[in-house]
């Protein structure tokens, strides 16, 4: 019944699918987001998570995620779904394996409700991605890289209008 909202278009698609390589979650602190000055290294404010996602997979193309998440000492599936976001990293990592990007981090600042890519050249040099529209900010594209020191100042600024005080 609800096959279009996990991005399937009939049955035969499901029984088709398989799961693909997962990716690991990291999130950031929205205190290190409000204290992040132009020389904090990024990698240095997003913490592993014990959350990976498997990319539901129908022929080679990425359908919707299924999250797994350890609880309790023993890995469960928690949810399945984020078909958007689903496609928005499928075009960031096929984006990133033709311009030889190997390093490729799935990270959520979930007080903003952002889900992004943090990607870093051979060189060092890291961007931030956001992979879908975020309603409580459009300071922002999606999709497009951002410097570090960029994002992080989006970030503040949306974590202070969520924050702020209403009269």
């Amino acid at each position: 019944q609800d096959l279009e909202q996990f991005n399937f278009s009939n049955l035969a698609e499901v029984e088709r699918a398989q799961l693909g390589t997962p990716f690991k979650q990291y999130a950031i602190d929205p205190e290190a987001v409000l204290a992040y000055t132009p020389e904090t290294d990024i990698n240095a404010i997003i913490t592993p998570m014990d959350i990976w996602h498997f990319p539901v997979m129908v022929d080679g193309a990425m359908r919707t995620l299924l999250a797994v998440e350890k609880r309790e000492g023993e890995w469960e599936a928690v949810t399945i779904g984020s078909s958007g976001l689903a496609k928005a990293w499928e075009t960031i990592q096929n984006n990133a394996k033709e311009e030889g990007i190997s390093e490729l981090k799935f990270i959520s600042l979930f007080q903003a409700a952002m889900d992004m890519a943090l990607r870093v050249d051979p060189q060092g040099n890291s961007l931030i991605i956001p992979l879908e529209w975020n309603p409580t900010t459009s300071t922002f594209e999606v999709g497009k890289g951002y410097a570090p020191s960029e994002m992080m100042l989006i970030l503040r600024e949306c974590l202070q209008k969520k924050y702020e005080p209403r009269e």
